[in-house]
């Protein structure tokens, strides 16, 4: 009786341990994640602090098609397993505006990058295989993809609030993992750049980067 109380048990644990780790997601941009943002391609953005962003700023690149906007921050691993990232999981989306496409990452890592110490973009190159240990980090890239305004109206705003990466552990498991970006990308089609006017005087005011 007692022996079988202990396999029971045991298949319960098993069991458990296993639905865990199906959804282990230890990856995220917060506690300690330094941002920031590069134009390889010289593309003029403003950034500005909207009400409804959950205190994040709001960087706004200006369109062009067929060019790269670039998000940089710490990308933290809080679990007891080391992981290692494929890459980012490409939305198929034909008509969007932006689509988060590229992964870039320096080959070795920055001076106390767990701390929040970043490389610049021109020291990456495109990973398809990132390791971060056990709360440790790396400080990534995130390229995206300026597609077409041509489906939206004038004036339409489309935003990235997040980003899903591809991630495997324990040489056996993969999964994807959506993280949220300490910045939202967002573009405006068809408007003034940057507008004159964005939002109350209330509001914090819009900074220009080049």
């Amino acid at each position: 009786m007692a022996l079988a109380a202990s396999g029971t048990l045991l298949l319960a644990a098993a069991i458990a341990g296993l639905v865990w780790a199906k959804r282990y997601a230890p990856l995220s941009s917060t506690a300690g994640g330094v941002s920031a943002a590069d134009q390889l391609q010289h593309l003029g953005a403003y950034v500005e602090a909207e009400p409804g962003s959950g205190g994040r700023d709001v960087v706004y690149p200006r369109f062009r098609a067929g060019h790269d906007y670039w998000v940089g921050f710490t990308l933290r691993n809080h679990g007891p397993l080391d992981v290692t990232v494929l890459g980012l999981v490409v939305p198929d989306l034909p008509g969007a505006a932006t689509v988060p496409q590229d992964l870039r990452a320096a080959p070795h890592p920055a001076v106390d990058e767990a701390f929040g110490g970043q490389n610049m973009l021109e020291e990456t190159v495109p990973v398809s295989r990132l390791r971060i240990r056990s709360h440790g980090a790396r400080f990534v890239w995130v390229g995206f993809r300026m597609q077409t305004c041509y489906h939206h109206d004038r004036g339409g705003t489309e935003s990235h609030t997040d980003v899903a990466f591809r991630i495997r552990y324990l040489g056996i498991f993969a999964r994807s993992q959506r993280v949220e970006l300490p910045t939202v990308v967002s573009i405006r089609c068809g408007r003034q750049f940057p507008p004159r006017t964005t939002h109350p005087a209330s509001a914090a005011p819009s900074t220009r980067i080049e």
